[in-house]
């Protein structure tokens, strides 16, 4: 009778098998170091985009605070004179007694002064204007900066892909739970561990109440790196390179998130042309402040002889033939001296035929 071969596993076996693990388990740290390694960089990328990202938001509600303090009163005026100067023109088409050839002058010296900007757009007294949209003014340009001074960015489109795949509100609160069940201050063993453990939950919570997942995942870190060189079993470890495979996606998706609110609020908002002025002007030494000050005293001081002139013909202080010549307008230039200082000089004495 034939000898059964033995089915016990032969030294030879026993090494190969274990080579093979051992070489599969390498490979899996390899991976998992590798991977950690993604993470390492993208967490200092967030963190130095999102630092500039503040920085640069900080700066812009140091500079919008810093226009409101100074612009704000002129502002005002600039919104009373233009009511009056409205409120002048409406008294003078509706009250006073003029044929149609002078009534159709006065009314296109009223709108050429909303055309080029002097006052706001109204319709004519006794049109309608409902099917037209109002153009936002530098009123409701002034309330949006308002708001940004404030804190509120207000929100950044975003690309479709972007949006569904980012971290949401779920991969946000497992990573939260998985953080409070390690770092919760009651499962400190000692007075020094909970004392730690409460200052790393206070971290933890104003992650999570942020929404910031890359400082979530950067606060587990740690504890991620004492537990993967502890795993031996290659199924824990291959868990291991899935979740970080999937988290380090989303940490690069926040990554474009943030870039792409950069990149807008730079290059497609009032307050980043606002930075983008000033710091033209700082290079080149000019207070941008007190240039914005000058034009609206300049822009207050036209309006008011606007509607003093307006206000005269009312009052039939002068006749139609004059009023429709227009006012003499207030002309500046802008000298630079050498040392870079800058000066108006109102010019008074020019052709007024060209003011409307």
């Amino acid at each position: 009778m034939a000898k059964r071969p033995s089915r016990k596993p032969t030294k030879q076996t026993v090494s190969a098998n274990a080579a093979t693990n051992a070489l599969a388990l390498g490979q899996l740290h390899t991976q998992v170091a590798k991977l950690q390694s993604d993470r390492h960089w993208l967490l200092k990328q967030i963190r130095r985009k999102r630092t500039e990202l503040d920085n640069f938001m900080t700066q812009m509600r140091t500079i919008v605070t810093e226009m409101m303090g100074r612009g704000s009163g002129f502002m005002e005026q600039v919104q009373t004179l233009d009511e009056e100067i409205h409120q002048l023109f409406d008294e003078i088409l509706t009250k006073r007694k003029l044929g149609k050839q002078s009534r159709g002058k006065i009314e296109d010296l009223y709108l050429s002064l909303q055309f080029q900007d002097v006052i706001s757009d109204r319709p004519l007294p006794g049109e309608e204007d409902e099917d037209d949209e109002e153009d936002p003014d530098f009123a409701d340009f002034f309330e949006e900066m308002k708001r940004k001074a404030q804190g509120d960015r207000g929100p950044h489109p975003s690309s479709p892909e972007t949006a569904e795949s980012a971290p949401n509100q779920r991969d946000i609160r497992q990573t939260f739970l998985r953080l409070a069940a390690i770092y919760h201050p009651d499962r400190a063993s000692d007075q020094d561990t909970q004392a730690q453990n409460t200052e790393i939950m206070k971290e933890i919570n104003r992650a999570y109440k942020d929404g910031d997942f890359a400082r979530l995942l950067e606060l587990e870190q740690q504890t991620l790196n004492e537990t993967v060189e502890t795993l031996e079993n290659s199924d824990d470890l291959e868990k291991v390179c899935a979740k970080l495979k999937r988290e380090n996606q989303k940490l690069r998706d926040q990554y474009e998130g943030i870039k792409q609110e950069l990149r807008h609020l730079r290059n497609d908002t009032h307050e980043g042309e606002m930075v983008k002025t000033y710091r033209q002007a700082q290079k080149v030494g000019l207070d941008m402040f007190a240039q914005m000050e000058q034009e609206a005293q300049m822009e207050v001081e036209n309006m008011t002889k606007i509607r003093d002139f307006v206000q005269d013909f009312r009052d039939q202080k002068m006749t139609i033939k004059d009023f429709l010549r227009g006012p003499k307008p207030q002309r500046v230039m802008v000298v630079n001296r050498p040392n870079g200082e800058q000066v108006v000089i109102r010019l008074d004495h020019l052709d007024l035929d060209d003011f409307f």
